[in-house]
């Protein structure tokens, strides 16, 4: 982001085109003609004048979820009623105080299952010696990472978020620290890879909350030494899972009769799945992982009609929402009342701050105080109600407040009133910010409990049988993984009574024909070492679906005779 920012208007009339005037104001970050106070200090703001002028404006500060924001979403997510985490650790890998369970890491630090996600959604925004935060970012019109401010274009969230060499925390690792806790003989190696495999799908659920901070989806840099009012705010008022949960239970779906908040607490399912480009399918994502972040139904172009099916979460942000760097960069004309047209200054559609959407046509601004005779900024032809805020309404997103016009003037000079419409909030005028929360953070949490299901989709059940004939058990493996079991292999270990876990050497799956659709059962035999009542564990390592080579499908349970 640039610290000094220029910015020329020119405006005309409507009918006849001759400029009537120009301006040109000068912003310096954090300070000068356009400072605001500190608690008020805000994103891009667009100043108007009641002749018709729009002057963009930039005060460099910019929003971001705080660490503690990203472990609480995190939290709610995991323990979703609708996500289906608890009942998997509870019912396939029989672990009865699921999250609560507590395992210790290599480093010596014990904690809860819960602690580890949590931990992990704080760690990945650590800066050294990777700089993480440089990767949090994916632009879904253009399907690229990071390039604002910085000497190149960084590896996109989407990437580093699945399977990069760099990332010791991503998805291809966490399902190997997933088989190496479900395998490892000793019970240490295993304790320690269960602390690894909950820290990384932390680090995932943090990138993908990132999606619902829109700077991360509109190639907007920021950092600490800019300011991020939003985040402090966000932090300060939803730093925990109890303040989190309390907005979301005052939270109204859209009814149909009355214009509620129309946002989402469900589990997305993707019909619409996107195209895989060829370094996506050297790294072997699949469509359904990429689908989180980009379905692909938006890339920018305009006109667009609308969302015809659930959306990407970069997507969602992206389309519907402005950042201080990219505040309504695709419009260049708007009407205004009293019969001019303003000019809007604008980037070319090549520069990485340009969005075709949203558009200033799809804001609602109304009057000040009737002391001041200002004028409204709003879509030609529609009214103008009694309250003081600015609200979006566009393709069936409704957003009260989604920006504040709290910030007036009176120029003496010119005898003209000057307002602004911009990201202004604080604690005690918080429309705006909330407006924005209530609408991203329960969708960001609903798409990290989806990432959660979808890590651990890979289900099976199990019926065992005790065979005089062949004097083994015999296994019957149904696949509960809503998509088939490819390739791979099966493998079931058992413990022994110091807790060493070792693999089952006369245990047959040779019925088992390299594909097995959900629903479908095979039949295996075995032949335990001891009859210790201890849970044995089942483990399929292969394809699930999309997904190659390392997915992984488990069930631990209890085999006696």
């Amino acid at each position: 982001m640039s610290c000094v920012s220029r910015f020329f208007t020119t405006f005309s009339t409507t009918g006849g085109g001759s400029a009537i005037g120009s301006a040109m104001i000068v912003g310096v970050c954090l300070g000068g003609l356009n400072a605001l106070p500190a608690h008020a200090q805000s994103d891009k703001y667009i100043q108007w004048e009641n002749w018709g002028e729009l002057i963009p404006g930039d005060d460099g500060c910019t929003p971001q979820y705080a660490t503690a924001t990203h472990a609480a979403m995190s939290e709610i997510a995991a323990r979703n009623a609708e996500c289906g985490l608890i009942g998997f650790l509870v019912d396939h890998l029989l672990i009865p105080n699921e999250l609560d369970t507590e395992c210790r890491g290599p480093g010596g630090n014990t904690r809860s299952l819960l602690e580890w996600i949590r931990y992990g959604s704080i760690m990945e925004d650590d800066t050294f010696p990777t700089l993480r935060p440089f990767r949090h970012f994916y632009d879904p019109t253009r399907d690229r990472g990071l390039t604002d401010d910085v000497p190149f274009v960084y590896t996109s969230s989407l990437l580093w978020a699945y399977n990069d060499s760099g990332n010791d925390w991503d998805w291809v690792a966490a399902r190997e620290y997933y088989y190496q806790y479900l395998t490892d003989s000793s019970a240490r190696d295993r304790e320690y890879a269960c602390a690894r495999l909950f820290r990384s799908i932390g680090h995932v659920a943090h990138l993908i909350e990132d999606k619902a901070q829109p700077q991360h989806t509109r190639d907007d840099a920021h950092g600490p030494f800019e300011g991020a009012p939003y985040e402090e705010y966000i932090g300060d008022l939803y730093g925990t899972a109890a303040e989190i949960d309390a907005m979301l239970g005052n939270l109204v779906e859209w009814n149909g009769a009355t214009r509620r908040y129309s946002v989402s607490h469900r589990i997305p399912t993707f019909n619409v799945l996107p195209a895989l480009d060829r370094n996506e399918e050297a790294r072997h994502l699949t469509r359904w992982f990429k689908a989180f972040w980009d379905t692909e139904q938006y890339q920018g172009q305009r006109p667009f009609g609308g969302f015809s099916n659930t959306m990407g979460m970069a997507e969602f942000s992206n389309f519907y929402f402005v950042t201080d760097d990219t505040m309504f960069t695709g419009d260049e004309r708007v009407s205004m009342p009293q019969g001019y047209t303003a000019e809007i200054p604008r980037v070319g559609q090549n520069d990485m701050h340009y969005f075709a959407y949203p558009t200033l046509g799809s804001l609602y601004t109304v009057d000040y105080p009737a002391n001041l005779s200002l004028v409204s900024l709003g879509r030609v032809g529609e009214g103008v109600g009694s309250d003081r805020n600015v609200w979006f309404d566009d393709f069936g997103l409704y957003i009260p407040n989604y920006c504040t016009e709290r910030t007036y003037e009176w120029d003496d000079d010119t005898g003209h009133a000057r307002g602004r419409i911009g990201f202004f909030g604080t604690r005690h005028d918080p429309n705006n910010w909330d407006a924005h929360a209530e609408v991203l953070l329960p969708r960001g949490i609903a798409y990290v409990s989806g990432m959660f299901d979808y890590f651990f989709r890979g289900r099976v059940d199990v019926r065992v049988s005790w065979d005089d004939q062949q004097s083994a058990f015999v296994l019957d493996i149904t696949n509960r993984s809503g998509q088939t079991l490819r390739n791979g292999t099966w493998e079931l270990y058992e413990d022994d009574d110091n807790h060493s876990r070792h693999r089952v050497r006369r245990a047959d799956f040779g019925s088992y024909s390299g594909s097995l659709g959900d629903g479908q059962t095979f039949q295996a035999t075995f032949q335990r070492s001891s009859n210790n009542a201890r849970p044995l564990t089942l483990v399929f390592r292969g394809g699930i679906g999309e997904e190659q080579g390392s997915a992984i499908a488990a069930r631990a349970f209890v085999a006696t005779n």
